[in-house]
């Protein structure tokens, strides 16, 4: 894939599909849940099968099946009410299990899993982090479920008669009968890094404290790649909570600060464009060390590697270029997967040379008139 058909990929991106603008319909609307009070936080299960909502106010967890995740119809399921004042953080399961994240009035941080099937049902975890391993305090709490259904932990720890910090992420097996996760195995993170998040496909985003990169790291196949370097006057001042990224197979989209949107090409392993979202105008391209280039090309020039034959207007311009002596755009054109494109160019080509022979006659023609014209006229003058 080019920089160029990149580009394009991102001019083609459903806006509807990355649940950017949904509207929310929820049945019973009557019926108030939350008693009236406004919603803090939203979250939907990995297979968009289940969304809960958060009320601060109402200390209350409400569960919806979504029953058209097109248009985001929800029915309405259960509600948990919580004693706690404050959440710093939940998730959800497809098969309703929910988890969310507290800081006590001694400001330890703890983490309660419950069954929303069974809504006074409590899920415990066999390995107990502070428990197992005299941890003093946690902090930097952080839980998700992926695709498989595992629930996924993330703390910074100390512990006890160890002087060090501790960042790791703890990975649980849900399938289980007597409501009891297992811990199926862990890792740490680098000292000198800090969490932003961990996608449902297993991708954990970090940070360096330096601001310098952005790396994704796969949980599966243990393989990293930088996908963002700030340059070395480290323009991006920004902190883990300032950072959204949504990413699919293609592309990853970093946002920092709600002011930049950086896309990272996962095929070519570059970051292939940025724009300033206060200023719409103005368009800047991220080349591979770092440095940003506020005055790119907004379109690939054409090489080689270029397939110029994508519609109608590109392939114009293709064969404009080749009739000027340029045969590099005809090089990567998959004309067998673009037959239609293929009959039209073959046809350009034809009215092309038959009007280039007629201008070529014409012109032989005149030329040809003019000559006789000077032979009569000389042999007029000869008598």
């Amino acid at each position: 894939m080019s920089y160029n058909s990149a580009i394009d990929k991102i001019d083609k991106i459903d806006v509807d599909k990355n649940d950017v603008d949904k509207i929310f319909t929820f049945d019973n609307i009557n019926n108030k849940r939350h008693n009236g009070k406004h919603i803090t936080m939203i979250e939907i299960s990995p297979k968009e099968k289940y969304l809960i909502t958060y009320s601060k106010k109402d200390r209350s967890i409400v569960g919806w099946n979504v029953e058209n995740i097109d248009k985001v119809q929800l029915k309405f399921h259960q509600t948990v009410n919580i004693n706690e004042y404050g959440i710093n953080g939940l998730c959800v399961s497809d098969d309703k299990k929910l988890a969310y994240i507290i800081k006590n009035s001694t400001f330890k941080h703890t983490i309660t899993v419950i069954d929303m099937n069974y809504k006074d049902k409590k899920i415990a975890l066999n390995l107990d982090i502070q428990k197992s391993f005299y941890v003093d305090d946690l902090w930097d709490l952080y839980c998700t479920f992926n695709l498989k259904g595992e629930f996924i932990i993330y703390s910074a720890c100390y512990v006890q008669g160890i002087y060090d910090n501790h960042k790791i992420i703890w990975i649980y097996s849900t399938q289980t009968k007597n409501n009891k996760w297992k811990c199926k195995r862990f890792y740490r993170i680098p000292e000198d890094y800090e969490l932003i998040s961990i996608s449902k496909h297993d991708k954990v985003y970090l940070v360096s404290n330096e601001n310098d990169y952005i790396y994704e790291w796969s949980i599966n196949t243990n393989k990293s790649v930088k996908i963002f370097v700030n340059n070395k006057d480290r323009t991006y001042k920004f902190k883990t909570k300032n950072i959204g990224i949504f990413s699919n197979e293609e592309l990853i989209f970093l946002k920092i600060n709600d002011k930049i949107i950086i896309v990272y090409s996962i095929e070519l392993e570059i970051p292939i464009a940025s724009l300033d979202i206060n200023d719409v105008s103005s368009y800047s391209q991220i080349d591979n060390d770092g440095n940003i280039n506020s005055s790119p090309f907004m379109f690939q020039i054409p090489d080689k590697n270029t397939n110029m034959f994508i519609d109608i207007r590109t392939s114009l311009f293709a064969m404009y270029l080749f009739l000027t002596g340029d045969s590099s755009a005809l090089f990567n054109w998959p004309y067998a997967d673009n037959p239609s494109i293929a009959i039209l160019i073959v046809l350009f080509s034809l009215l092309i040379v038959i009007y280039l022979m007629n201008l070529l006659i014409g012109l032989l023609s005149n030329a040809i008139e003019e000559d006789n014209n000077r032979v009569s006229y000389l042999m007029q003058k000869a008598e």
